[in-house]
């Protein structure tokens, strides 16, 4: 029991220490007017400047954001994903978080900007250990019956597709059913997500990621599965 207790007060010290040096790092810009925090992620959710102190442009976006959050070379990045356009001069630009290069699902940050500048930044940041693996244990082809199973549909739509290539002798209607199965056929990504099984803090996975479509019943299901473990993790 001691021991436990002295592994969960190091390690909540850690989480303090991240959160405290977050803050530092933000705080020390003068511009900034209100920082909030995420609990479960233990990082910023929304950073506001006071634009009467500071004027920032929208090609420091990136840059600003980067340092913020202190991305490891070569381990963390955030890439501009989508930019809109709104009445009255304001431009959102949208940033996408990715670890080892792979796309962290539901890690975005947008920036919104008035009449050009950097008026506030929102979203979702996970702080993910250097230490965890890229790498998957499990094949795609393993973790899409894992997601099968999950779904447990009677037919998938790749099935009913089968059946009607199979029945028809026209090989233009053949072409065009191929290409509507290819469509509807779950691909398999990589990325990294939350475990939305678990509460609290936020625990990031390596997971593969499927779009499965079914006809019987017919529902479509994004389905998560973890890629070192097999667990279903949404």
């Amino acid at each position: 029991v001691l021991l436990c207790l002295c592994i969960t007060t190091t390690l909540s010290a850690q989480e303090n220490k991240r959160v405290q040096d977050f803050k530092k790092r933000i705080l020390s810009d003068p511009g900034v007017l209100t920082l909030k925090f995420s609990d479960e992620r233990q990082s910023p959710s929304l950073i506001v400047y006071n634009n009467q102190k500071a004027l920032y442009p929208r090609q420091m976006a990136g840059s600003i954001l980067s340092q913020y959050l202190a991305l490891r070379q070569g381990i963390d990045a955030v890439e501009l994903s989508n930019q809109s356009f709104l009445p009255n001069n304001i431009e959102v630009l949208e940033f996408q978080q990715k670890f080892k290069g792979i796309i962290v699902e539901y890690g975005t940050f947008k920036a919104m900007l008035v009449n050009g500048n950097i008026h506030l930044f929102n979203g979702a940041w996970y702080d993910i250990p250097s230490a965890v693996s890229a790498k998957p244990a499990l094949t795609l082809n393993a973790a899409l019956h894992k997601a099968k199973e999950k779904v447990n549909a009677r037919t998938y739509a790749t099935d009913f597709f089968q059946k009607e290539i199979d029945k028809t002798l026209d090989p233009k209607v053949k072409d065009a059913l191929y290409k509507e199965m290819q469509d509807a056929s779950p691909k398999g990504e990589l990325v990294f997500v939350k475990d939305f099984t678990r509460e609290g803090a936020a625990q990031i996975k390596l997971a593969w990621k499927f779009d499965i479509y079914a006809t019987e019943p017919m529902s479509r299901s994004w389905v998560y599965v973890d890629a070192q473990t097999g667990k279903i993790l949404l």
